[in-house]
């Protein structure tokens, strides 16, 4: 199954599960190494989630008690895994509660966040109908947040989101967004901030048949017009210029892929009253895919000039020897020549198990008193143990 960003989902045949991820770039992560660096515990009943385990991250559990549910976490030094078990050892460096309970007959929760070293940081959430009170932080420095909804006629929604403190009654920031049931979803055409100000500020938004943004006009009266494909890409973004008519950003597309969103060419356009459009500027986009590297580069031109400026970036593809290689950055040049190169290789120094040299050049040679070097050890679980 091909994604929208290009990258690959295999399955199996016989059981229908997930065996690999390829990703746009070719390289390609079998489930077996996903499940190595990542562990869900389930409860054998229920189904919740009990624990989850993060080579990278380390260890989230979830302690529940009564109508209170803790989380807690666990960085990676402080959790030992074996084939059977993942236990942690030692205090959390951060947990966050939830507790559900009661207060002037409506339902609240009780949220407390603490990380180690730190005083605890206080929320509660309380609905009353369609209506959410958020409080959060102590005494006289309390936030309330307050988001109502309210149904309009024509199947339309407002929200109102306000912000105060606590012993203020005025807010300090209020917002109404109304949105409308569509067959393409809820969609927003309005969003006003100030609201029930006299300084209030309303944005409105008009949307194609695709469902997509198609006009937003600003509260100043400016606007800014899209133009979509049968994909739904963005081909042309508009917005009023000072010397009459528009100015704005066509963009052609790749297409060398399924679902294909890398730009071929990007014109910045004058568009006149009569449709006639200018090219003040242009930047064409060359992709070249192999299994050793993926490079592409970038031409810039600019109306009156033959001057012609290009950029290249490159990853490791595949094929890469070095297997942690593939995918990342191989090399960087910008317009002015000067190249940033990436090489990987193993090392058992410092805690790692990766290296990775970044050494800046120009035009493919090292340039004395100028050209500079940096290395960094990678860890396993893709910390930087150690940095020159």
């Amino acid at each position: 199954m091909v994604q929208s960003n290009g990258s690959t989902l295999r399955f199996s045949a016989s059981t229908g599960k997930v065996v690999s991820l390829i990703s746009s770039s070719g390289v390609e992560t079998t489930a077996e190494a996903y499940a190595a660096k990542l562990q869900v515990n389930r409860h054998p009943s229920t189904g919740a989630i009990q624990s989850i385990w993060s080579q990278s991250q380390g260890l989230l559990q979830a302690v529940p008690e009564g109508n209170k549910l803790t989380l807690e976490w666990y960085s990676p030094s402080q959790v030992n895994k074996t084939a059977r078990s993942v236990t942690a050892s030692g205090t959390p460096y951060k947990t966050v509660s939830y507790e559900n309970t009661l207060k002037d007959g409506a339902p609240v929760m009780l949220i407390t966040e603490q990380r180690q070293g730190m005083a605890a940081f206080h929320t509660e959430r309380k609905v009353e109908g369609n209506n959410v009170t958020i409080t959060q932080g102590e005494g006289d420095e309390r936030i309330v947040r307050r988001i109502e909804r309210n149904s309009l006629p024509g199947g339309k929604w407002e929200m109102i989101e306000s912000y105060r403190k606590i012993n203020e009654e005025t807010p300090v920031s209020c917002v109404r967004t109304v949105q409308k049931s569509t067959d393409g979803g809820w969609l927003t055409i309005s969003r006003t901030e100030g609201y029930n100000t006299p300084l209030a500020q309303t944005t409105l938004y008009t949307y194609n048949d695709q469902f997509r943004v198609s006009l937003e006009i600003q509260p100043d009266g400016g606007y800014t017009r899209y133009e979509y494909d049968d994909q739904g890409r963005v081909i042309l973004q508009a917005t009023p210029w000072a010397g009459g008519g528009e100015k704005g950003t066509r963009t052609t597309y790749a297409d060398l892929r399924f679902n294909d969103f890398r730009p071929a060419t990007e014109r910045e356009i004058i568009i006149a009253q009569d449709g006639t459009e200018t090219v003040l500027s242009q930047r064409s986009y060359t992709y070249e895919d192999s299994v050793e590297i993926n490079r592409t580069t970038v031409t810039e031109t600019a109306l009156g000039s033959d001057q012609v400026h290009t950029s290249v970036s490159e990853t490791y593809g595949e094929a890469a020897q070095y297997p942690y290689a593939r995918g990342r950055q191989k090399m960087s040049q910008g317009i002015n020549g000067v190249q940033t190169v990436y090489t990987y290789e193993a090392s058992s120094e410092y805690g790692a198990i990766h290296k990775v040299t970044t050494t800046v050049q120009a035009n493919g040679s090292i340039v004395p008193g100028q050209s500079t070097r940096s290395v960094e050890y990678i860890a396993e679980n893709g910390t930087i143990t150690r940095q020159e």
